[in-house]
């Protein structure tokens, strides 16, 4: 029975055991109830027919699944082998960063100190000339002072 797939919903199922529990039949003419045999008969023990096509359509689609769930099993397990690896990995990076940047805020720090405890020197009579021409020429361009 292999590629033959079936599918079956709460109304057919429903339909189907009211039409095989049942102990007659339609007679197509004239319009009339016939004596049949009920399926299963009601002293049987073991499954119906129906019961056993609807056993080996669930042990199909469950042997599916679990062929899909292995392929897709082998693909996620090696992704999450390759992810505890780059954690890992990343861990270490991170304990070695954290100690470089440790020893980088101490060297910052000393750096600082250093530069802010060094005497500002004095300007030069060049520097204090082109200053003030400077600021004298910015003025007088930028806020337009008629004159002068």
């Amino acid at each position: 029975m292999a590629g033959k797939f079936y599918y079956y919903s709460i109304r057919r199922v429903k339909k189907r055991g009211k039409k095989d529990g049942r102990d007659w039949r339609w007679k197509f003419f004239p319009f009339s109830k016939e004596q049949k045999e009920p399926d299963p008969p009601l002293n049987q023990g073991e499954p119906s027919e129906f019961e056993k096509e609807l056993l080996e359509a669930a042990e199909q689609n469950l042997s599916r699944e679990a062929q899909r769930w292995a392929k897709l099993d082998e693909k996620l397990h090696k992704d999450c082998r390759d992810a505890e690896d780059r954690y890992n990995e990343a861990k270490k990076t991170l304990e070695k960063e954290r100690k470089e940047h440790a020893d980088s805020v101490v060297v910052y720090e000393k750096a600082q100190e250093r530069f802010l405890n060094q005497p500002t020197p004095p300007p030069s009579k060049g520097m204090v000339l082109v200053h003030s021409f400077g600021s004298y020429y910015s003025g007088r361009v930028y806020f337009q002072r008629p004159g002068l």
